[in-house]
């Protein structure tokens, strides 16, 4: 009985959520409501704050330069959009996500239109580091889906390239969740986890 209950709680909290490895870990791609493609988004070289998610966030640069949505980014090779007609982006400093709510997922789809691939998404909350996450996004004109979740809300997600001005990374077709989502791996901690008691209770 007592190994029943135990095999049966490692499932339990395998499948609960995303959190089983960590704070914040990757996730593959989810589908919400909350879902910001900047086709509506008023983004045309803003330097302060625009509204996104249909007002349920702001989109900001964080070194004080401005953010642009546009049909192509053209600042070192053409880049359609991801889907629909904009994308958004900056030449220099990192792009801060700034919600009204917590949430625990976000993710989108990035490209890098500099010379360096990749780059960090920073998660906090309430101004304290969560994590930071290394993001993938290729040079090479192509999008690359980045996904999080997490057992602690976040407030803020701050996206930056592996550039020295932490600009040229185009976003697009980004979404959110209140709630935490599945994490790859998470099937497998709990088979692994229960073959390791059923070996163990048949020695």
């Amino acid at each position: 009985m007592r190994f029943n209950q135990v095999l049966t709680g490692v499932f339990i909290v395998a499948f609960a959520g995303g959190g089983v490895l960590g704070d914040i870990v990757r996730t593959d791609g989810f589908s919400s409501l909350q879902f910001e493609s900047f086709e509506n988004a008023s983004i045309n070289f803003e330097y302060g704050q625009a509204e996104v998610f249909n007002g349920m966030a702001t989109v900001f640069n964080t070194g004080g330069s401005w953010i642009h949505a546009a049909s192509s980014d053209i600042y070192i090779m053409t880049l359609q959009p991801y889907e629909g007609q904009m994308q958004m982006g900056a030449m220099e400093g990192a792009i801060a996500y700034q919600f009204d709510s917590p949430q625990k997922s976000f993710g989108g789809y990035f490209s890098a239109v500099g010379s360096v691939a990749d780059g960090i998404a920073s998660f906090y909350s309430g101004g304290t580091l969560i994590d930071t996450q290394a993001l993938y996004a290729s040079a090479d004109s192509a999008w690359t889906w980045n996904g999080w979740t997490s057992d602690q809300p976040f407030d803020r997600v701050v996206i930056e390239s592996n550039l020295s001005t932490k600009g040229y990374l185009v976003h697009d077709a980004i979404r959110v969740l209140s709630v935490e989502v599945p994490s790859p791996g998470s099937s497998v901690l709990a088979i692994g986890s229960a073959m390791v008691l059923l070996r163990r209770r048949r020695a």
